[in-house]
């Protein structure tokens, strides 16, 4: 779905927006949007005309005296996507809190050794000097400096990740 400058300029007023929402739920004719919405016909009427030029309601003639107003397949979706707005963010925390977790466990294990070990070697070094200064403090820098909690954290941060990834998929599947 496209949305261009003309749907843009059909949405910005409150009125169009009320009135897409009435036609969401069925066709009405013009007189039935202006009698609930307070508001003038010939009002109405320029709602409408501005809507239709934008694909966003149809115009139906059934023959009759009235001629009626409902929703187009760009204002439905416009108003209810297809795929709701906290799937879409459930899905993109789940990647992030897997991608995160991922790489900071393996930056942390053993991807990169190299840089694990001067890491571990820079952390030691800080704590010893930290203990030196701290008296007392030795059994909370170790503690620190050793961080098995810190992998542990990662590898919960990522299964974390994949649930709400499952969970984000089961919802979508459903619709």
């Amino acid at each position: 779905m496209e949305i261009d400058s003309r749907t843009i300029r059909a949405l910005s007023a409150d009125a169009r927006i009320r009135i897409l929402k009435m036609l969401s739920g069925n066709r009405r004719i013009a007189a039935d949007i202006s009698k609930e919405l307070g508001l003038a016909p010939s009002t109405v009427n320029e709602h409408l005309k501005m809507m239709e030029g934008a694909g966003l309601v149809m115009k139906r003639d059934t023959g009759h005296k009235w001629i009626y107003y409902e929703i187009s397949e760009k204002g439905k979706n416009l108003i209810a996507p297809k795929v709701p707005v906290s799937i879409i963010l459930a899905l993109s925390l789940g990647i992030a809190m897997v991608f995160f977790g991922a790489a900071n466990f393996f930056m942390e294990n053993a991807a990169y050794p190299a840089i694990s070990g001067i890491a571990q070697t820079t952390m030691q070094e800080t704590a010893q000097k930290i203990s030196s200064a701290t008296p007392g403090a030795s059994a909370g820098t170790q503690a620190a400096a050793s961080s098995p909690l810190l992998g542990a954290a990662f590898l919960i941060l990522i299964v974390a990740g994949i649930f709400i990834i499952a969970f984000s998929l089961m919802k979508l599947r459903k619709r």
